[in-house]
């Protein structure tokens, strides 16, 4: 009840303000799970403008992942790159994008050296990408949390 009362003293403007905090927090309580981790990172290799992740079980659109190596990435991969499955080719081949729907990368020109892995990316700054690029409007355009 006081909950009401307190709901009914709020401006209209505060009150929009609460109802949108509101499904804000919902909808981040629904994509935390979204940005777990795998648990391990998945080994990949060049081939051509794919890459080969041997049983990868991963969809499109899946991400943000990071890339790293035991040596060197391939020509065109950046290590702090954030990278999302573009499309998938078959059961171990993969196309990658640094923007989830965006173009698949074409730009890797040689394979690197060493081991090379992709692990799901979970700090803030990849919450924060995963949030813009799927979350709803109120969210995607918002440049600082004052724009909510």
């Amino acid at each position: 009840m006081a909950r009401l009362a307190h709901k009914r003293h709020l401006r209209h403007g505060q009150l929009r303000r609460v109802r949108r905090s509101t499904r804000l927090l919902g909808f981040l309580d629904e994509r935390q799970v979204a940005l777990a981790t795998t648990g391990a990172a998945l080994v990949f290799v060049r081939a051509g403008n794919n890459f080969t992740i041997t049983a990868h079980g991963l969809a499109a659109g899946a991400g943000p992942f990071l890339a790293t190596s035991a040596t060197t990435l391939p020509a065109g991969i950046v290590a702090g790159q954030f990278y999302w499955i573009h499309n998938i080719v078959d059961v171990n081949t993969v196309q990658l994008t640094t923007r989830k729907g965006g173009q698949a990368i074409s730009a890797a020109t040689d394979d690197g050296t060493g081991t090379h892995t992709l692990t799901k990316a979970d700090s803030d700054p990849a919450i924060y990408e995963y949030l813009r690029q799927n979350a709803p409007e109120v969210l995607r355009d918002a440049t600082d949390v004052d724009d909510l």
